[in-house]
């Protein structure tokens, strides 16, 4: 399922490929990006046989700094020019990513066209960057290939959108695809896995854009007391909790989840592991939370559950319906 030259929109938000200097409205923006990286020329140049491609900056800020504005306003882009483009590609800082990735893929339910997100681990003013490839190779992912949902694309592979993350501060094949094989490789070709979503099973788009940020996160680990805990929990909407294994917590600390399920927060359990699910059934604690109404994850990633967590509670605040969203794979975060 492949075309020949596709229109892409690329879409910049920061990191290390991102421009520097501030925008000035009198400029084409591809001019300007050539100013500030003239290596960019020569991408632009290699994709011009199979692709047509507009730029737009939507922001120029380190991906630590992402927030839910930051996901609505590439969400709402996309949304607005879905009809102009064959598919979209998103620049990101490798920071924050997965969680961008996992957000515009719960926002853009049935997206129907490829998005894909990329970065770099290096600039490209760096004789070894690896931006180039990367973005070459996702302008003509999104361009030539009738991919129907988020992705990301880095390195050699193309990983689910909402099950990447980011395992390695300095290799080049910096993320990698958890619990689901990937989309697909790259080699001398684009491989493609029968996984894929593509566009001629979409039904049409669904756009919700509503997140709410009150959601805590925390990671299990031998010093976690109830003191600790209950001063991260004590305003949160909702509650993400990493356990050891097959989703294990300090037995003492039991009591204090307790009392945040009792106040009708929903709380999360998934696992640390890079590989595997929850089971609460598997151990005496496990099933201790089970019993008391904790949420599996399951087989989803720490980044998915909680950017899921957080849509979820931007569509209700009725538990019953955020347990039955998390019981389903509603984009390919759950196997």
């Amino acid at each position: 399922m492949k075309r020949d030259k596709g229109k892409v929109l690329l879409l910049f938000t920061g990191g290390t490929i991102a421009m520097k200097k501030g925008l000035d409205d009198s400029l084409d923006v591809t001019d300007m990006l050539i100013e500030e990286h003239p290596e960019f020329s020569n991408i632009i140049e290699s994709v011009q046989d199979r692709a047509i491609v507009d730029i737009e900056f939507l922001f120029n800020i380190d991906s630590t700094n992402v927030d839910v504005e930051c996901w609505q306003k590439i969400g709402k882009t996309i949304y607005e020019k879905y009809d102009d483009y064959d598919g979209f590609v998103v620049s990101h800082g490798t920071d924050t990513l997965a969680y961008s990735a996992s957000a515009i893929s719960f926002m853009l339910q049935g997206i129907g066209k490829p998005v894909v997100f990329t970065g770099a681990q290096l600039s490209l003013k760096n004789v070894y960057t690896d931006g180039t490839n990367n973005l070459i190779n996702s302008i003509l992912l999104a361009a030539n290939y009738d991919i129907g949902e988020v992705c990301i694309l880095f390195g050699t592979q193309i990983i689910r959108g909402t099950r990447g993350r980011k395992i390695s501060a300095f290799d080049l094949q910096a993320f990698t695809s958890i619990n689901s094989e990937p989309l697909g490789t790259i080699g001398l070709f684009f491989k493609l896995s029968k996984n894929v979503m593509w566009r001629k099973d979409i039904l049409g788009i669904n756009y919700r854009d509503q997140f709410d940020s009150n959601v805590v996160y925390v990671k299990a680990h031998p010093g976690l007391d109830s003191k600790m805990f209950k001063n991260m929990t004590a305003d949160a909407r909702g509650v993400v909790i990493a356990g050891y294994g097959a989703g294990n917590v300090p037995e003492r600390l039991l009591p204090d989840i307790f009392e945040v399920v009792e106040k009708d927060v929903p709380v999360v359990v998934c696992t640390q592991c890079l590989v595997g699910k929850i089971e609460l059934k598997m151990y005496k604690v496990g099933s201790s939370l089970e019993k008391m109404g904790i949420i599996s994850a399951y087989d989803m990633t720490p980044e998915a559950a909680t950017v899921k967590l957080m849509w979820c509670l931007g569509q209700t605040d009725n538990l019953d319906v955020i347990r039955s969203y998390f019981s389903r794979d509603l984009v390919g975060e759950l196997s």
